[in-house]
Protein backbone atom coordinates (compact mmCIF):
# COMPACT_ATOMS: atom_id res chain seq x y z
CA UNK A 1 0.00 0.00 0.00
CA UNK A 2 1.12 3.52 -0.66
CA UNK A 3 0.73 5.30 2.29
CA UNK A 4 1.65 8.81 1.21
CA UNK A 5 -1.57 8.41 -0.81
CA UNK A 6 -3.44 6.93 2.59
CA UNK A 7 -6.25 8.92 4.15
CA UNK A 8 -4.88 9.66 8.13
CA UNK A 9 -8.67 7.44 9.16
CA UNK A 10 -8.51 4.14 9.78
CA UNK A 11 -11.62 2.06 10.85
CA UNK A 12 -11.65 -0.89 13.32
CA UNK A 13 -14.51 -3.09 12.11
CA UNK A 14 -16.00 -6.37 13.33
CA UNK A 15 -18.74 -8.16 15.09
CA UNK A 16 -18.95 -6.79 19.11
CA UNK A 17 -17.19 -8.84 21.54
CA UNK A 18 -14.69 -9.84 19.03
CA UNK A 19 -11.44 -7.75 20.74
CA UNK A 20 -11.83 -4.39 18.81
CA UNK A 21 -12.33 -2.39 22.22
CA UNK A 22 -8.98 -4.12 23.66
CA UNK A 23 -7.17 -4.09 19.75
CA UNK A 24 -8.36 0.27 19.82
CA UNK A 25 -6.66 0.70 23.66
CA UNK A 26 -3.45 -0.85 22.51
CA UNK A 27 -3.66 0.99 18.86
CA UNK A 28 -4.43 4.45 21.24
CA UNK A 29 -0.79 3.31 23.19
CA UNK A 30 0.73 4.51 19.90
CA UNK A 31 2.44 7.60 19.82
CA UNK A 32 1.16 8.43 16.41
CA UNK A 33 -2.36 7.49 16.88
CA UNK A 34 -5.78 8.36 18.57
CA UNK A 35 -8.51 6.24 18.51
CA UNK A 36 -11.54 7.83 19.35
CA UNK A 37 -14.32 6.91 21.15
CA UNK A 38 -17.82 5.18 19.62
CA UNK A 39 -20.14 7.51 17.97
CA UNK A 40 -22.18 7.40 14.85
CA UNK A 41 -21.97 10.70 13.39
CA UNK A 42 -20.84 9.83 10.01
CA UNK A 43 -23.54 7.79 9.05
CA UNK A 44 -25.50 9.59 11.11
CA UNK A 45 -25.01 12.86 9.22
CA UNK A 46 -23.63 11.69 6.05
CA UNK A 47 -27.24 12.03 4.50
CA UNK A 48 -27.77 15.24 5.21
CA UNK A 49 -24.15 16.70 4.65
CA UNK A 50 -22.37 14.38 2.18
CA UNK A 51 -25.03 15.28 -1.00
CA UNK A 52 -22.97 18.24 -1.70
CA UNK A 53 -20.00 20.13 -1.31
CA UNK A 54 -19.44 21.25 2.49
CA UNK A 55 -19.50 25.14 2.77
CA UNK A 56 -19.08 27.55 5.36
CA UNK A 57 -22.95 27.94 5.39
CA UNK A 58 -22.85 24.50 6.62
CA UNK A 59 -20.48 24.75 9.68
CA UNK A 60 -22.71 26.03 12.20
CA UNK A 61 -25.56 23.69 11.75
CA UNK A 62 -23.24 20.79 10.99
CA UNK A 63 -21.53 21.15 14.84
CA UNK A 64 -24.83 21.70 16.10
CA UNK A 65 -25.92 18.01 14.73
CA UNK A 66 -22.51 16.68 15.42
CA UNK A 67 -23.45 16.52 19.09
CA UNK A 68 -27.11 15.61 19.21
CA UNK A 69 -26.18 12.01 19.77
CA UNK A 70 -25.33 11.29 23.31
CA UNK A 71 -22.16 9.55 23.19
CA UNK A 72 -20.81 12.77 20.97
CA UNK A 73 -21.52 14.88 23.76
CA UNK A 74 -19.12 12.48 25.63
CA UNK A 75 -16.77 13.64 23.00
CA UNK A 76 -16.32 16.85 24.77
CA UNK A 77 -15.20 18.33 21.73
CA UNK A 78 -14.18 21.94 21.40
CA UNK A 79 -16.34 23.07 18.64
CA UNK A 80 -14.90 26.36 18.29
CA UNK A 81 -11.62 24.79 17.47
CA UNK A 82 -13.33 22.75 15.26
CA UNK A 83 -15.45 24.96 12.98
CA UNK A 84 -12.07 26.83 12.76
CA UNK A 85 -10.61 24.16 11.44
CA UNK A 86 -13.38 24.04 8.89
CA UNK A 87 -13.29 27.73 8.16
CA UNK A 88 -9.75 27.17 7.38
CA UNK A 89 -9.96 24.15 5.16
CA UNK A 90 -12.88 25.82 3.26
CA UNK A 91 -10.74 28.82 2.86
CA UNK A 92 -8.40 26.62 1.04
CA UNK A 93 -11.43 25.28 -0.58
CA UNK A 94 -13.51 28.25 -1.84
CA UNK A 95 -15.48 25.30 -3.84
CA UNK A 96 -16.95 23.29 -0.67
CA UNK A 97 -14.71 20.37 1.04
CA UNK A 98 -16.20 16.57 0.39
CA UNK A 99 -18.03 15.00 3.75
CA UNK A 100 -15.01 12.45 3.83
CA UNK A 101 -12.39 15.47 4.71
CA UNK A 102 -15.26 17.46 7.22
CA UNK A 103 -14.87 14.02 8.99
CA UNK A 104 -11.28 13.78 8.97
CA UNK A 105 -11.16 17.01 10.43
CA UNK A 106 -13.68 16.19 13.32
CA UNK A 107 -11.56 12.87 14.42
CA UNK A 108 -8.35 15.32 14.11
CA UNK A 109 -10.04 17.93 16.34
CA UNK A 110 -10.82 15.22 19.45
CA UNK A 111 -6.94 14.15 18.80
CA UNK A 112 -5.05 17.03 18.99
CA UNK A 113 -7.56 19.14 21.22
CA UNK A 114 -9.20 16.80 23.62
CA UNK A 115 -6.86 13.86 23.54
CA UNK A 116 -3.85 16.23 23.75
CA UNK A 117 -2.02 13.95 21.42
CA UNK A 118 -0.22 16.59 19.12
CA UNK A 119 1.62 14.51 17.17
CA UNK A 120 -0.76 12.08 16.32
CA UNK A 121 -1.05 11.71 12.45
CA UNK A 122 -3.41 8.50 12.48
CA UNK A 123 -6.79 8.92 13.72
CA UNK A 124 -8.71 5.55 14.15
CA UNK A 125 -12.09 5.06 14.64
CA UNK A 126 -13.30 1.68 16.50
CA UNK A 127 -17.43 0.79 15.75
CA UNK A 128 -18.85 -2.60 15.73
CA UNK A 129 -22.01 -1.53 14.06
CA UNK A 130 -20.45 0.00 11.12
CA UNK A 131 -19.46 -3.62 10.26
CA UNK A 132 -22.60 -3.40 8.67
CA UNK A 133 -22.13 0.02 6.51
CA UNK A 134 -18.22 -0.79 5.15
CA UNK A 135 -20.08 -0.91 1.76
CA UNK A 136 -21.24 2.76 2.65
CA UNK A 137 -17.45 3.99 4.21
CA UNK A 138 -15.81 3.31 1.65
CA UNK A 139 -17.30 5.91 -0.54
CA UNK A 140 -16.80 8.08 1.94
CA UNK A 141 -13.54 7.84 2.53
CA UNK A 142 -11.78 6.75 -0.41
CA UNK A 143 -8.58 6.32 0.63
CA UNK A 144 -9.52 4.73 4.38
CA UNK A 145 -8.27 1.33 5.62
CA UNK A 146 -9.90 -1.11 7.22
CA UNK A 147 -9.14 -2.91 10.47
CA UNK A 148 -11.27 -6.52 10.12
CA UNK A 149 -11.09 -7.76 13.84
CA UNK A 150 -12.58 -12.23 13.62
CA UNK A 151 -13.13 -13.81 16.84
CA UNK A 152 -14.59 -17.60 17.31
CA UNK A 153 -18.21 -17.35 16.90
CA UNK A 154 -18.64 -19.90 19.67
CA UNK A 155 -16.63 -17.59 21.94
CA UNK A 156 -18.47 -14.75 20.45
CA UNK A 157 -22.01 -15.83 21.63
CA UNK A 158 -20.71 -17.08 24.87
CA UNK A 159 -19.67 -13.40 25.43
CA UNK A 160 -22.78 -11.73 24.43
CA UNK A 161 -24.56 -14.07 27.32
CA UNK A 162 -22.64 -12.05 29.82
CA UNK A 163 -23.57 -9.03 29.04
CA UNK A 164 -27.33 -7.09 28.99
CA UNK A 165 -27.42 -5.85 25.52
CA UNK A 166 -27.49 -7.58 22.05
CA UNK A 167 -30.19 -10.75 21.71
CA UNK A 168 -30.42 -13.33 24.10
CA UNK A 169 -30.80 -16.12 21.06
CA UNK A 170 -27.73 -18.57 20.68
CA UNK A 171 -28.92 -18.87 16.75
CA UNK A 172 -29.58 -15.19 16.44
CA UNK A 173 -25.88 -14.36 18.07
CA UNK A 174 -24.48 -16.81 15.68
CA UNK A 175 -26.07 -15.48 12.50
CA UNK A 176 -25.22 -11.72 13.24
CA UNK A 177 -21.64 -12.82 13.63
CA UNK A 178 -22.03 -14.29 10.17
CA UNK A 179 -24.05 -11.27 8.51
CA UNK A 180 -21.55 -8.67 10.67
CA UNK A 181 -18.17 -10.57 9.01
CA UNK A 182 -20.24 -11.36 5.42
CA UNK A 183 -20.81 -7.04 5.32
CA UNK A 184 -17.27 -7.02 5.88
CA UNK A 185 -16.09 -9.52 3.07
CA UNK A 186 -17.92 -8.12 0.59
CA UNK A 187 -16.66 -4.60 0.98
CA UNK A 188 -13.56 -6.03 1.08
CA UNK A 189 -13.54 -7.76 -2.11
CA UNK A 190 -14.28 -4.39 -3.91
CA UNK A 191 -11.24 -3.08 -2.37
CA UNK A 192 -8.97 -5.70 -0.79
CA UNK A 193 -5.62 -3.48 -0.03
CA UNK A 194 -7.50 -1.51 2.18
CA UNK A 195 -8.63 -4.36 4.25
CA UNK A 196 -6.34 -6.52 7.21
CA UNK A 197 -8.00 -9.29 8.46
CA UNK A 198 -6.94 -9.86 12.28
CA UNK A 199 -7.95 -12.67 14.12
CA UNK A 200 -8.80 -12.00 18.21
CA UNK A 201 -6.69 -15.60 18.81
CA UNK A 202 -3.35 -14.43 17.34
CA UNK A 203 -3.64 -11.72 18.52
CA UNK A 204 -3.92 -13.88 22.32
CA UNK A 205 -1.08 -16.11 21.37
CA UNK A 206 1.26 -13.89 19.46
CA UNK A 207 0.67 -10.38 20.19
CA UNK A 208 4.49 -8.90 18.92
CA UNK A 209 4.31 -10.49 15.67
CA UNK A 210 0.42 -9.45 15.13
CA UNK A 211 0.63 -6.22 15.60
CA UNK A 212 4.03 -5.60 13.73
CA UNK A 213 2.10 -6.58 10.54
CA UNK A 214 -0.69 -4.43 11.90
CA UNK A 215 1.46 -1.60 12.12
CA UNK A 216 2.96 -2.28 8.68
CA UNK A 217 -0.15 -2.30 7.05
CA UNK A 218 -1.11 1.14 8.95
CA UNK A 219 1.73 2.47 7.97
CA UNK A 220 3.20 3.14 11.80
CA UNK A 221 6.95 1.53 13.24
CA UNK A 222 6.05 -0.93 15.56
CA UNK A 223 6.31 0.31 19.17
CA UNK A 224 6.59 -2.47 22.32
CA UNK A 225 5.04 0.00 24.35
CA UNK A 226 1.39 -0.94 22.63
CA UNK A 227 1.40 -3.97 24.91
CA UNK A 228 1.92 -2.12 28.16
CA UNK A 229 -1.91 -0.93 27.69
CA UNK A 230 -3.57 -2.30 30.45
CA UNK A 231 -1.37 0.07 32.74
CA UNK A 232 -3.26 2.77 31.36
CA UNK A 233 -6.52 2.98 33.72
CA UNK A 234 -9.39 2.20 31.51
CA UNK A 235 -11.48 5.23 30.02
CA UNK A 236 -15.14 5.63 31.57
CA UNK A 237 -16.08 5.70 28.07
CA UNK A 238 -19.22 3.67 27.22
CA UNK A 239 -18.50 0.71 29.83
CA UNK A 240 -14.94 0.72 29.17
CA UNK A 241 -14.12 0.83 32.70
CA UNK A 242 -17.28 -2.19 33.42
CA UNK A 243 -17.03 -5.98 33.87
CA UNK A 244 -17.86 -6.24 30.20
CA UNK A 245 -14.57 -4.96 29.52
CA UNK A 246 -12.47 -6.43 32.27
CA UNK A 247 -9.64 -7.92 30.13
CA UNK A 248 -8.95 -4.23 29.16
CA UNK A 249 -7.19 -4.34 32.69
CA UNK A 250 -4.79 -7.01 32.40
CA UNK A 251 -2.12 -8.11 29.58
CA UNK A 252 -2.93 -10.29 26.81
CA UNK A 253 -3.53 -14.08 27.92
CA UNK A 254 -4.33 -17.27 25.45
CA UNK A 255 -6.74 -18.50 28.66
CA UNK A 256 -9.30 -15.65 26.87
CA UNK A 257 -10.02 -17.85 23.88
CA UNK A 258 -11.61 -21.22 23.09
CA UNK A 259 -13.90 -20.75 26.58
CA UNK A 260 -16.59 -22.21 24.58
CA UNK A 261 -15.27 -25.44 24.96
CA UNK A 262 -16.15 -25.90 28.43
CA UNK A 263 -18.87 -23.67 29.19
CA UNK A 264 -21.10 -23.97 25.61
CA UNK A 265 -23.52 -27.10 25.71
CA UNK A 266 -23.06 -29.18 22.75
CA UNK A 267 -26.46 -28.49 20.84
CA UNK A 268 -25.14 -24.87 21.19
CA UNK A 269 -21.86 -25.53 19.84
CA UNK A 270 -23.81 -27.35 16.99
CA UNK A 271 -26.04 -24.72 15.91
CA UNK A 272 -23.18 -22.14 15.99
CA UNK A 273 -21.14 -24.28 13.96
CA UNK A 274 -24.20 -24.92 11.24
CA UNK A 275 -25.33 -21.25 11.08
CA UNK A 276 -21.46 -20.06 10.63
CA UNK A 277 -20.44 -22.21 8.47
CA UNK A 278 -18.01 -21.90 5.83
CA UNK A 279 -16.90 -19.05 7.60
CA UNK A 280 -15.06 -20.76 10.76
CA UNK A 281 -13.61 -22.43 7.41
CA UNK A 282 -12.82 -19.28 5.52
CA UNK A 283 -11.39 -17.73 9.30
CA UNK A 284 -9.16 -20.67 9.98
CA UNK A 285 -11.85 -22.45 12.73
CA UNK A 286 -12.72 -26.13 13.27
CA UNK A 287 -16.13 -27.61 13.32
CA UNK A 288 -16.39 -30.16 16.09
CA UNK A 289 -20.33 -30.80 16.57
CA UNK A 290 -22.42 -33.33 14.04
CA UNK A 291 -25.52 -31.43 12.97
CA UNK A 292 -28.86 -33.39 13.38
CA UNK A 293 -31.72 -32.74 11.02
CA UNK A 294 -33.97 -31.76 14.71
CA UNK A 295 -31.87 -28.91 15.27
CA UNK A 296 -32.55 -27.39 12.19
CA UNK A 297 -36.20 -26.51 13.01
CA UNK A 298 -35.22 -25.92 17.06
CA UNK A 299 -32.76 -23.14 15.54
CA UNK A 300 -34.88 -21.58 13.05
CA UNK A 301 -36.99 -18.83 15.18
CA UNK A 302 -33.48 -17.92 16.38
CA UNK A 303 -32.20 -17.51 13.42
CA UNK A 304 -35.03 -15.27 11.95
CA UNK A 305 -35.00 -13.09 14.96
CA UNK A 306 -30.65 -12.74 13.56
CA UNK A 307 -32.15 -11.44 10.26
CA UNK A 308 -34.85 -9.14 11.86
CA UNK A 309 -32.33 -7.14 14.03
CA UNK A 310 -29.70 -6.82 11.18
CA UNK A 311 -32.63 -5.38 8.82
CA UNK A 312 -33.34 -3.38 11.71
CA UNK A 313 -30.20 -1.68 12.24
CA UNK A 314 -29.97 -1.61 8.62
CA UNK A 315 -33.09 0.07 7.88
CA UNK A 316 -32.17 2.73 10.87
CA UNK A 317 -29.31 4.24 9.12
CA UNK A 318 -30.96 3.42 5.63
CA UNK A 319 -34.01 5.85 5.73
CA UNK A 320 -34.74 8.03 9.19
CA UNK A 321 -34.28 11.01 9.36
CA UNK A 322 -31.01 11.95 11.79
CA UNK A 323 -32.98 13.68 14.84
CA UNK A 324 -35.67 10.34 14.35
CA UNK A 325 -32.27 8.22 13.92
CA UNK A 326 -30.08 9.42 16.97
CA UNK A 327 -32.95 9.66 19.00
CA UNK A 328 -33.81 6.09 18.75
CA UNK A 329 -30.14 5.41 18.99
CA UNK A 330 -30.01 7.60 22.42
CA UNK A 331 -32.79 5.65 23.67
CA UNK A 332 -31.73 2.38 22.96
CA UNK A 333 -28.32 3.07 24.76
CA UNK A 334 -29.94 3.91 27.76
CA UNK A 335 -32.20 1.30 28.46
CA UNK A 336 -29.14 -1.22 27.47
CA UNK A 337 -26.94 0.96 29.67
CA UNK A 338 -24.54 1.71 27.30
CA UNK A 339 -25.14 5.75 27.51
Amino acid sequence: MNNASSSPLFFIVGRGRSGTTLLSRILGMHSGVVVAPEGFFVMNLRRRYGRKPFTESHISNFCRDLVLENRMKAWALDLADLEERLQQAIARHPSGLDYGRVCELVYESYAKVVAGKTTARLFGDKNPHYALLVHQLLKVFDRARFVHVVRDPRDNVLSYKSVPFDVENTSALAYRWRAYNQHILRAQRAAPDRFLRIRYEDLLAEPEHTLQELCQFLGLSYESSMLGFFEEHPSNFYGEGSAWFGNLGRPLDTAQANKWQSQLASNEVADIEAICGQLLTTFGYSRVAADRPLRQLLRAPGIALGVLSVLAEQATFAALPPELRIEIINRYRKQSGRV
